[in-house]
């Protein structure tokens, strides 16, 4: 499965945010190293993609990239059932794609 468009520009944001494309050497590799992650989730890809995509483009930023109160302020906004998988998703990005890079 190609990495969905919207969950693809939230984990764009979250590398630029936290340095970590600049620490591969081509953003391709980053972009592997994503959709990697994404193969092995069991969480609902295409939901969380649907979830993402119903949001703002500065509501989509905020949830990336924003203070943690913010974050939540915009996760409330979701459905119930998906808050949790969105969050988890999005966590998983910063940690391990974007923290445990070497």
């Amino acid at each position: 499965m190609k990495t969905p468009p919207t969950i693809h520009r939230a984990a764009v944001e979250i590398g630029y945010d936290s340095g970590a494309v600049h620490l591969y050497p081509t953003p391709e590799e980053y972009n592997a190293d994503v959709q990697a992650l994404l193969d092995k989730s069991t969480l609902d890809i295409q939901a969380v993609e649907a979830a993402l995509a119903g949001l703002s483009d500065a509501d989509l930023i905020t949830l990336c990239i924003g203070e943690q109160d913010d974050q939540r302020a915009v996760l409330e906004t979701m459905p119930a059932d998906i808050r949790a998988s969105v969050d988890q998703l999005l966590e998983q990005i910063f940690e391990e794609v974007c923290y445990n890079h070497e």
